[in-house]
């Protein structure tokens, strides 16, 4: 469970110190931050390696219309990979 700055602000004001209480907001929030950006790099990271698997898939198509192209269909030859 996060737990959120204005949570903190509201259990803790006049409880401790002010400015450890304004540490402990700051602190909170970055690691809000750092959450939603873990997040975006996560789900970048995926995007990447989608198109990384569409661009081989494309690149084995493109390798065996190449081949086929330059006679090199292996069944017709009756060799095998």
């Amino acid at each position: 469970m996060a737990i959120k700055a204005r949570d903190i602000r509201s259990t803790l004001k006049g409880k401790i110190d002010p400015q450890l209480l304004i540490t402990l907001e700051a602190m909170v929030e970055e690691q809000q931050v750092l959450k939603e950006k873990t997040y975006q790099l996560a789900v970048m990271l995926d995007r990447m390696m989608e198109i990384q698997n569409t661009m081989v898939d494309v690149a084995g198509e493109m390798k065996t219309a190449t081949d086929m192209l330059n006679g090199k269909d292996s069944e017709q030859e009756g060799h095998t990979p």
